[in-house]
Formats: structure tokens, C-alpha cells, sequence
């Protein structure tokens, strides 16, 4: 009989524990932290937290929700600590975003794994790409781009006019279905066609340290003239250019912009 008074008792304190108002949630005690580009909302919804929710802070699961958050893109790491009687602190460690991806829709950041973390802020000043390709329509945080897309872009992203000789200010780095990868540059005007690159005969480590060299010689030939360049390289040859750009090639500052 005692045995059962002491389970019954046992119970009946669970039970007060885990029902009393004493431990309600207290909403102005939840406090988040390390939140740079991951939205709230979002980090809200994966731990099934609603902005005024007050749930008895017993029946709350850190662990759970900590693995939760960790299923986000942008989140590296959490940590979720329950604080008697109604506080909750939760603190993310997010990716570091390498670069931003435009897309017609959207511009995104990603790491170095290539993973779209969220979505980019306005005023970041993050090196980007132009993705005008139709299949980047699609992407979203979550996503991972090509290997042989990240490639390129961290290697194309460090050609800078100066690095080839050239006293333009640089517009941006762009890939399209009808050329592949290219950039822009103005005054003086000119634009660089790259191409396409494969992960086996047109890798991006092979080819880019050399388009670049020829990039320098053929700007150097063209002595600060308008120029539209292709970047070729194939034995001996670095590639052709034509004296005019394309009016495509000045219009294509614009994402989504019409291409060549």
C-alpha cells in the first residue's frame, strides 16, 4: 500500500509539474541568438515554436529541437537550453556564406560545399554570379550547385581587370545557356566569353589560369578599344576577339538580360 501511495503521489507531482501555469513558456523569455541570415520564422517553424506559444516548458525536447535547427542550410550548429520556471535560449552557429547566386527569382548564399544557405541579403557585398540559365529558376536554399559551376565561379570570381591588365571597372560575372560563363567590364568596354567547362577534358583548374593569360594578351592588342573576346584556348591559340561588342554585351547588366 505504500508502494502505491509513493507511485500515486509520484504521479500526481508529474503531472502538476508538467500542467501548472508556473511553468508556462514566458514568450518575452525566449531569447535567439546568431541569427545573421537565417530568418526567424523559419527557425520558428523547424522547432515548432510560434511566436506567442506558451507550452509548459516540460514538455519542450532540446535535443529535438537543437537536431531540428541543425537541418536548416544556413545552420551549422545549435543549442537549446530550458531555464526553470519559463525560459528557453537557443543559439545557432551558422555557415559561412562564400558567394551570392542570382538567379531571375532570387539571390542566394553559399558556402564552400556549394550549398544555398538563404536568401541574400540586399546590401550584401559578397562577390556574385549572374545565373541566367533557365534551370536556375528552379534553385532554392537547400539546393547544392554543380561541382564544376562552383569551380568556375571561385576561380573566374578572382579575374579582375586589373589582374589582366586592363583599367576598366568590372560588372559582373555572368553564365548563360547560349555562351557558357562570361564577364563584363566598361570604360573601357569589354566583354570575355569563357565558355563552357566539364568535370573531365574542360575542367575549370585547367583552363581559367590560362584564359586568363590570354585574356591579358588580347586586351593588350586591342589597347583599351571596345572588344568582344572569346577565350578559345586550344594548343598554341588564346582565342579570337571582334572589334565591337554585341549590343547583347552592353545590355547585360540586368539579371535575366537577353544573351549573346
Amino acid at each position: 500500500m505504500a508502494g502505491i501511495a509513493l507511485v500515486v503521489a509520484t504521479a500526481a507531482g508529474v503531472y502538476w509539474f508538467v500542467s501548472t501555469d508556473r511553468f508556462r513558456l514566458d514568450p518575452d523569455q525566449v531569447h535567439l541568438s546568431g541569427l545573421v541570415y537565417t530568418d526567424e520564422q523559419t527557425l520558428r517553424a523547424a522547432i515548432g515554436l510560434a511566436d506567442d506559444a506558451q507550452p509548459n516548458v516540460f514538455r519542450l525536447k532540446p535535443a529535438q529541437m537543437a537536431e531540428a535547427l541543425r537541418g536548416l542550410p544556413s545552420v551549422a550548429t545549435a543549442e537549446v537550453d530550458v531555464t526553470l520556471p519559463d525560459k528557453l535560449d537557443v543559439t545557432v552557429h551558422e555557415r559561412a556564406p562564400l558567394l551570392i547566386w542570382r538567379t531571375t527569382k532570387a539571390a542566394f548564399l553559399v558556402d564552400v560545399t556549394g550549398t544555398l544557405l538563404a536568401t541574400a541579403p540586399a546590401d550584401s557585398t559578397l562577390p556574385a554570379v549572374v545565373d541566367q540559365r533557365a534551370s536556375a529558376a528552379d534553385l532554392a536554399p537547400g539546393d547544392r550547385l554543380d561541382d564544376v559551376d562552383l569551380a568556375a565561379a571561385r576561380l573566374l570570381l578572382t579575374v579582375t581587370p586589373a589582374d589582366v591588365g586592363s583599367a576598366s571597372t568590372a560588372t559582373g560575372l555572368y553564365v548563360n545557356d547560349a555562351d557558357g560563363w562570361y564577364m563584363t567590364a566598361s570604360q573601357p568596354d569589354w566583354r570575355a566569353i569563357f565558355g563552357f567547362y566539364t568535370a573531365n577534358q574542360l575542367k575549370p583548374d585547367d583552363r581559367v589560369p590560362r584564359q586568363r593569360q590570354c585574356l591579358a594578351s588580347l586586351l593588350a592588342d586591342r589597347q583599351g578599344q571596345p572588344t568582344l573576346v572569346y577565350l578559345a584556348v586550344e594548343g598554341d591559340r588564346c582565342g579570337t576577339f571582334r572589334d565591337e561588342p554585341t549590343p547583347s554585351a552592353e545590355d547585360v547588366q540586368n539579371v535575366g538580360g537577353r544573351a549573346a
